[in-house]
C-alpha cells in the first residue's frame, strides 16, 4: 500500500478536467476545476452576479426608489429652510423691539441696525432659490 499525499483528492494534479486559473493572492494559478460554460470557478465568479430588475432580491419599490429617496431630501431641505427662516424672523422682531426673546431685552439701538440688515439679507438669500445652498 501507498503512503497518502497530499494531492490524492478528487482534483489533485492529475485531474483531466478544466481549472479555474484565476490568479491568486500568492501569485499562482487557482487549482479548483472550473464551473461548467465559465473559465472560473464558484469562487472566482462563477455565478456570474445577481439579475437586473425586479428578480433581484433587493429590488427597491416605492419609497425606497432613488426618485422617492431624492424628493424626501427635497423636502427635508425646504423644511430646514423654512425653520430657519422662522428663527431669522424672529430675532429680527425681537431687534426691533416687538417682542422679546427670553430674558434677553434688545432695544432698536444704532449697533443693532448692523445686525438687522445682516439678518434680512440672510433672509432674502434663504428666498433666492439659486443662491440656497445645500444643507
Amino acid at each position: 500500500m501507498t503512503a497518502p499525499s497530499l494531492h490524492t483528492g478528487r482534483f489533485g494534479p492529475n485531474f483531466p478536467g478544466k481549472r479555474c486559473g484565476a490568479k491568486t493572492r500568492a501569485g499562482g494559478k487557482c487549482l479548483k476545476p472550473a464551473s461548467l460554460g465559465t473559465p472560473r470557478c464558484l469562487t472566482h465568479g462563477a455565478r456570474g452576479g445577481a439579475p437586473r430588475g425586479e428578480a433581484h432580491g433587493m429590488y427597491k419599490t416605492g419609497e425606497h426608489t432613488i426618485e422617492a429617496v431624492a424628493e424626501r431630501r427635497l423636502k427635508a431641505d425646504a423644511g430646514r429652510r423654512s425653520m430657519k427662516r422662522v428663527k431669522l424672523a424672529t430675532r429680527m422682531c425681537s431687534l426691533m423691539g416687538l417682542f422679546t426673546v427670553g430674558a434677553d431685552e434688545e432695544a432698536l439701538t444704532a449697533k443693532n441696525w448692523g445686525k438687522l440688515i445682516e439678518l434680512r439679507q440672510q433672509l432674502e438669500a434663504l428666498d433666492d432659490p439659486v443662491s440656497a445652498d445645500p444643507v
